[in-house]
């Protein structure tokens, strides 16, 4: 048996299900009926009361043509509320459907992505096991300095630290997060910040400074906050043309840590402000749009929120705000 894709059965208020098309109709049956009644009481009353306060034929047509013009002129006002609020709740209604359409979609394009990144991330995933691999072995074969053996470890970590934003990219579609909130040093944290400003291309042209206040270890997600504060600090370099000025401060208050990134560049107008954590959205003509996207995650992911604000180096602050988790 075909069924009609229109049909949606709904619940009355006595527990019956009741076709959608006949909800309408009692509806109609209904309003059509207490209008019939009322205005059958009032012509029978008006009439009686005419009859009374008449004194000649001429004073009774003159009351008739003043009923009726009553009665016209409450039933156009009824008739008038009646379909104000029958067009309100279409237009809300279809406000509504398009509002869902909309999500329907962008799910969809999430679903896309999201089959998409697991794809890739287990083709990197791979990749990257043979690196960690064949840096074992080539450790083991040769001697290295002190310097080289640092250097070597580095690179080590790095590659792991890819291999979990790899697990993230292949759990984009579940539930279930790649990692657990930890204990983080911020000592260590503020070493590896140093290091990535030293060493990034866009970065270590510019005076870096990295300093925490009140506080010294926060719980999250160890990778998922490190690149979220790389992007920040990549995005700080890119957006200074020649030789400027970077500084991450680190507070606390009673509930919140605050990571923020500040730069000396042009700072980032209202307009952009209002588009800049959406997908693809990017100022730089070789820039992917992706990078805040890390970082608003990375908020989302901690239950907490990213803001950006004028800064008093003169460009532009990025405060990305995190609760105090407790183990």
């Amino acid at each position: 048996m075909e069924h009609n894709s229109d049909y949606s059965p709904f619940v009355n208020p006595e527990g019956v299900r009741v076709n959608s098309d006949v909800r309408p109709l009692y509806t109609a049956l209904l309003i059509t009926l207490i209008y019939f009644v009322l205005s059958t009481l009032y012509i029978w009353f008006s009439d009686k009361i005419t009859f009374y306060l008449s004194s000649d034929a001429a004073n009774l047509a003159h009351l008739q043509t003043i009923k009726g013009g009553i009665f016209v002129l409450v039933t156009s006002l009824l008739i008038f509320a009646l379909l104000y609020t029958a067009f309100r709740r279409i237009s809300r209604n279809e406000q509504q459907i398009h509002r869902q359409q909309a999500a329907l979609r962008k799910a969809e394009r999430n679903a896309v992505a999201g089959m998409m990144a697991s794809s890739v991330a287990h083709d990197i995933n791979n990749i990257l096991t043979v690196t960690m691999n064949s840096l074992e072995i080539l450790k083991q074969k040769i001697d290295l300095t002190s310097e080289q053996d640092q250097l070597f470890h580095r690179i080590y970590d790095e590659n792991a630290k890819l291999q979990q934003l790899a697990k993230r990219l292949q759990n984009a579609g579940r539930e279930e997060l790649a990692e657990t909130a930890e204990l983080i040093n911020l000592e260590e944290l503020k070493i590896d910040l140093r290091n990535f400003a030293a060493t990034h291309t866009a970065v270590k042209s510019h005076k870096f400074n990295v300093q925490s206040q009140g506080v010294s270890e926060v719980y999250a997600q160890p990778n998922i906050l490190h690149q979220a504060l790389y992007n920040l600090i990549l995005n700080a370099g890119q957006a200074m043309q020649s030789r400027g000025e970077i500084s991450v401060r680190i507070t606390e208050n009673t509930h919140n840590i605050h990571f923020e990134v500040h730069d000396s560049g042009p700072g980032i107008s209202q307009e952009q402000r209002e588009n800049i954590f959406q997908p693809y959205f990017t100022t730089k003509s070789l820039g992917t749009g992706l990078g805040l996207i890390s970082v608003k995650s990375c908020a989302e992911v901690h239950n907490g929120q990213v803001r950006v604000e004028k800064s008093d180096l003169g460009g532009a602050c990025f405060r990305l705000e995190i609760p105090q988790w407790r183990s």
